[in-house]
C-alpha cells in the first residue's frame, strides 16, 4: 500500500525520547486482576522457571524492557 507523503507526520520524537524501564515492578496475578483483562495482550518470557508478562499496553509507551529473568539480563523491545 502506497501512503502519500503528504499523509506522514512527524511526531516530534527524536532518539532517545522514549525511556526504557530499568527497574521494573512487577504485579501479582491477583493484584493485576484490578487493571488487566484477562484477555489481554501481554509478551510472556519464562526463562529457568521464572516467568513474566510484560503487557503491551505498557510497551506501547516504553517499548523497551531492561530486566533480569532467571538469572539472566535481557531486553524485552515493542
Amino acid at each position: 500500500r502506497t501512503i502519500p507523503l503528504q499523509e506522514v507526520k512527524f511526531l516530534g520524537l527524536l532518539r532517545d525520547q522514549i525511556p526504557p524501564i530499568d527497574t521494573p515492578i512487577f504485579a501479582t496475578p491477583q493484584q493485576a486482576d484490578g487493571w488487566l483483562e484477562a484477555d489481554e495482550p501481554v509478551l510472556a518470557l519464562e526463562i529457568n522457571g521464572d516467568a513474566r508478562a510484560y503487557p503491551l499496553r505498557i510497551l506501547i509507551f516504553h517499548e523497551v524492557v531492561n530486566d533480569e529473568v532467571g538469572g539472566e539480563p535481557v531486553a524485552v523491545t515493542y
